[in-house]
């Protein structure tokens, strides 16, 4: 870089030109709107708010700087706070910090310091965006961090949206420096004369973006000196493809994805008959639906739902990073955070008349004996909540309770036994649900299960002298 005052305007100059190239080309900013920089203190977050401080008054906008502590480096993060406080302060620039403590996160999520470093700031830095009514968040990512991310992304097995890496503007998160290199950035402070501050933990190889940073690209670069730059060439063509193969994506998955208490769910019956691109993209989606992102989704995982999938077997689980679960059930796949139902673990008779309560599983279940006289017709309804017994076909005490082995049905018009087990299994309940439906039953003998069978020999019918009502509510 020209050491001379007029070069380093004309240093300045094309830089800021082409950063504002970025900007009109994604609509970054608007008038008016307030911008919330993110400001660890680091060379480039230092470029990207001095940059944002010389543009405002040209494009209307109104600047903030927000720093993140960490919870980590001790002394050091509270002298970076302190740096860019001060900095703010000598410029009469709205600052604030917000706090997260990263190996904390880290450890409840079963995830790296890297991913709960990079989601709990962007977490910060949203909820203090809304707190203090900025519309978006301005980030200090560059072209070098821009072919990093890719090779991460790459050799970790995602897809075309991992290639596209990082965009320009991402919901609230915009990035003017995508198109700018690390040592432009630099060129621009130094021709500035404005200061930063190291983090020692840029150097430390424990941490996979600092093996990309000070290994793979030094070898790629040593191979063709434009690597970095075409790497995020590449980057964007993906994000383009990602884009068109995203609306195609949306179409299928408006016809074959919803939700269902708590599961995001994958009707499969037509989804062999689909392209396997197509097949891996809806699981992605229905990933990211239930998830929110596709963090820590590697290509491995996807592939290994479809090697399930493909295998033909029915009904199995799969564990998914993120304690997401991935089970399949007969034709449909479902997507949950393994919360599963609640087994229906009681064992409780059946009064003549009263109420109990099983708190656990959230029902409650009343019983009233009644005379007969005056009931119209039988009571058939197998999906009802409520059933209406001949008490005096009871013979045996009854008992509201959870599956047992030797469980049986009898057949309509008393044509056999069924086992439950086949009951189930021909009706497709899910193996999960079945734990968690209460039984009516004597002895081994189902006569009642809510929502799918019903026993009609035991129906009250004009004939019967005394009923017995039982009915059950979920609170």
């Amino acid at each position: 870089m020209a050491k001379d005052g007029a070069g380093k305007k004309d240093w300045v100059r094309e830089f800021e030109s082409r950063a504002a190239q970025t900007v009109r080309e994604y609509h970054l900013f608007a008038p008016g709107q307030r911008i919330l920089a993110g400001v660890s203190g680091g060379a480039d977050s230092m470029a990207l708010l001095t940059y944002l401080l010389r543009v405002r008054a040209d494009l209307g906008l109104e600047i903030g700087a927000a720093h993140i502590h960490h919870g980590i480096r001790g002394e050091e993060a509270d002298g970076d706070a302190a740096f860019v406080a001060a900095f703010c302060q000598s410029r009469d620039i709205p600052f604030y910090l917000g706090r997260i403590d990263v190996p904390a996160l880290a450890a409840a999520q079963g995830i790296s310091l890297e991913t709960a470093g990079r989601e709990g700031r962007h977490r910060a830095l949203k909820a203090l965006m809304e707190e203090q009514g900025y519309h978006k968040i301005a980030l200090a990512h560059h072209l070098d961090d821009q072919a990093e991310t890719l090779i991460m992304h790459l050799v970790r097995g995602s897809g075309l949206r991992g290639a596209a890496a990082m965009a320009p503007a991402s919901g609230v998160l915009v990035r003017p420096f995508l198109a700018l290199s690390r040592e432009e950035i630099e060129n621009y402070l130094s021709a500035l004369d404005i200061p930063h501050r190291e983090d020692a933990t840029n150097g430390d190889l424990n941490y996979t973006r600092n093996r990309v940073r000070h290994t793979v690209m030094p070898a790629l670069a040593a191979c063709n000196a434009g690597a970095a730059r075409h790497l995020a060439a590449f980057a964007r063509t993906a994000a383009d493809y990602d884009r068109f193969f995203e609306d195609l994506t949306a179409r299928e998955a408006a016809r074959c994805l919803s939700r269902r208490d708590g599961a995001v769910v994958l009707d499969l019956t037509d989804f062999g008959e689909k392209d396997p691109l197509i097949q891996r993209a809806l699981i992605r989606e229905a990933i990211r639906t239930c998830d929110g992102s596709l963090v820590d989704i590697e290509g491995r995982h996807v592939e290994a739902v479809t090697d399930k999938l493909q295998a033909g077997i029915t009904t199995w689980n799969l564990d998914l990073p993120r304690g997401l679960s991935v089970r399949r059930r007969y034709g449909e796949l479902l997507v949950d955070h393994g919360l599963g139902t609640v087994p229906f673990g009681g064992c409780y008779p059946v009064a003549k008349n009263g109420s109990f309560y099983c708190a656990r599983e959230g029902l409650a279940i009343h019983c009233s004996m009644e005379s007969g006289q005056g009931l119209k017709k039988t009571q058939k309804t197998k999906n009802s909540s409520e059933i209406i017994l001949d008490y005096g076909k009871i013979r045996n005490s009854l008992l509201l309770r959870n599956r047992r082995d030797g469980d049986y049905i009898v057949l309509k018009d008393n044509r056999g036994r069924k086992k439950l087990k086949k009951f189930f299994i021909d009706r497709k309940i899910d193996r999960d649900q079945r734990n968690a439906l209460p039984l009516l039953a004597v002895h081994s003998e189902i006569i009642w299960i809510p929502g799918s069978f019903f026993n009609g020999y035991y129906a009250a019918d004009q004939n019967t002298e005394k009923i017995l009502r039982i009915g059950l509510e979920k609170f």
